[in-house]
């Protein structure tokens, strides 16, 4: 009798094993027929392991028997590691996105000279844009599909002109608007007093609006990623990159072009940690944190000083010219740039430190692996492949009960028993919809800038006496209440009411049907084969850990 087993990543054989180049599985000989399966002569300890333990289905063909991995018989300990680090990834996506949003509203201060504005700027951008590009990275599929292809386009280029159309009309309304109902012969495209969101007139397709450069960002990045991963030593070779594109003054903010460049490491670091399987380190230790309360402390009072002595807030964008940034220093303006990676760098290790994992916070999970398992050994082989199709398709809902069966490694709010972990895992949850409030945000700003809520720093801009103005206690009170009104309009937007299907009509647009081949549902169909564990590489992986730990 022949045996055939999928064969597991990472592990090597001897060449007297016979094996077929030209496929995905392995022939080994077997000289019995219990339940127990000697997978080749492994250079390492080659340890008999039975099929019932490693979850190995048994499938007759041609007295020839086929050993298929049941990967719901028994869940490795990386993939519960990827859920615990998913959740806390979660938690810190709903952290950046209340910074992005605070940072943009307080900003209009800090362009008419307010400090504490502008310290905050200073530190809040030291550090979340990197951050959030790196996640972006971490959260980026390793796969290269047909179908992963087509979801960048529909959801990432047809979001961003269609968003970009309707960006572009509404702010030329509203500094069409400022412009006539003021004196002032200023025909730039600024809403507010030295700040302009989009200075392009006419505006076009090829230069991102305000915020929108993150989605033509993200889009180029997932297109490089697989030939950037290829290249030797590639964060060096894109910090390099980094470098040498501050230099160059014909870029600029076309396609986002500078800014990909100038972020793109962020992205790899994420990528390659997530084929490592491993995140930034929460400082669990008292001399952990410590280490780390030093290191903020030392970080705010770096803002304070460059705050002081106008150093501006632009070094943190990544997104322009030296020569625009950084003036008669430009001719120093990669060392700049290779000392802005550093600071990013530590700020971002500090700061990924400072989220606890959810054990930390007392987050039960519940495991369905027991009762999964009773199902495949008191079923038929035909009658398991249905019931496995049906737990990931459906999304673990059993048709008997009516009811959602828990998946392997999940946490429900409604269940934990402490309060800590209930917030936990509703922060979480708001930070899976954090680009619907990255997207809607800046509409929220706008809306805010119509209305008047920044109309009094004209009078502080156009003053005699700005610097005074500015940094009086009447402006700096604003300040405060704009960070407090931000973070509470953030947790707004995060809310199911605020979730509307228009949006998702936008941001998920369900194009396949117009835009690409009907051959879509081959690719589909292919999918389902992937989850089933017939020809996916991440389950040969899961193989690996689970026959040779």
């Amino acid at each position: 009798m022949v045996l055939f087993v999928e064969k597991p990543v990472g592990v090597r054989y001897t060449h007297d094993e016979a094996r077929d180049d030209d496929s995905d599985e392995i022939k080994v000989s077997s000289s019995s027929t219990n339940d127990t399966l000697l997978i080749g002569t492994c250079i390492e300890k080659a340890k008999p392991i039975s099929t019932k333990e490693a979850g190995i289905i048994f499938m007759s063909d041609n007295n020839e028997t086929h050993y298929h991995i049941n990967n719901s018989i028994e869940q490795p300990s990386s993939t519960n590691h990827q859920v615990i680090e998913s959740e806390r990834i979660d938690v810190c996506k709903f952290i950046l996105i209340l910074l992005v949003v605070v940072g943009h509203f307080i900003e209009p201060y800090s362009k008419v000279g307010n400090t504490t504005a502008t310290t905050i700027m200073h530190i809040i951008y030291s550090f979340h844009v990197p951050a959030f590009i790196c996640i972006s990275g971490y959260c980026t599929s390793i796969e290269d599909s047909k179908q992963r292809r087509r979801k960048m386009i529909s959801n990432l280029l047809i979001p961003y002109l269609i968003l970009q159309l309707l960006f572009c009309i509404w702010y030329e309304y509203i500094v069409e608007h400022r412009q006539n109902n003021t004196t002032d012969e200023d025909e730039s495209m600024v809403f507010t007093p030295n700040w302009s969101l989009y200075n392009q007139q006419p505006w076009t397709l090829t230069y991102p609006f305000a915020h929108l450069w993150y989605l033509v960002s993200l889009l180029t990045m997932r297109i490089w990623r697989p030939f950037a991963l290829e290249i030797r030593y590639t964060i060096p070779v894109h910090i390099l990159l980094g470098f040498i594109v501050g230099y160059s003054t014909y870029i600029g903010r076309y396609l986002s072009i500078h800014r990909t460049v100038a972020l793109m490491p962020y992205f790899l670091l994420g990528c390659l940690m997530k084929e490592r399987r491993y995140f930034f380190p929460y400082a669990k230790s008292i001399r952990m944190k410590l280490v780390v309360l030093l290191a903020i402390i030392f970080l705010v009072g770096a803002a304070i000083f460059a705050t002081q002595q106008g150093i501006p807030v632009e070094i943190w964008f990544q997104s322009d010219p030296y020569d625009t940034v950084y003036g008669e220093y430009s001719l120093y303006g990669g060392l700049f740039q290779l000392a802005c990676y550093t600071w990013t760098s530590i700020a971002m290790v500090l700061f990924f430190a400072l989220i606890p994992p959810p054990s930390t916070c007392g987050v039960q999970y519940y495991d369905a692996v027991e009762t999964e398992t009773a199902d495949v050994q008191t079923t038929t082989p035909d009658e398991e492949e249905v019931d496995y199709s049906r737990s990931y398709l459906m999304r673990c809902y059993d048709s008997a009960t009516h009811q959602r069966r828990r998946r392997p490694g999940q946490a429900l709010e409604k269940e934990q028993g402490t309060l800590l972990a209930r917030v936990y895992l509703r922060l979480a949850k708001w930070g899976q919809r954090s680009l619907y409030a990255y997207i809607i945000h800046m509409a929220a700003l706008m809306l805010f800038t119509q209305i008047g809520y920044y109309n009094h720093l004209w009078e502080v801009d156009s003053a005699k006496d700005t610097h005074e103005l500015a940094n009086g206690w009447s402006t700096t009170r604003q300040v405060l209440g704009t960070v407090i009104m931000a973070s509470v309009l953030t947790i707004s937007l995060l809310l199911r009411p605020f979730f509307p299907t228009c949006l998702r009509c936008i941001l998920k647009p369900n194009v396949d049907h117009i835009l690409f081949q009907p051959k879509i549902e081959e690719d589909i169909t292919s999918s389902l084969e992937v989850m089933q564990g017939k020809k996916d590489r991440s389950q040969r992986e899961r193989v690996d850990h689970t026959l040779y730990r």
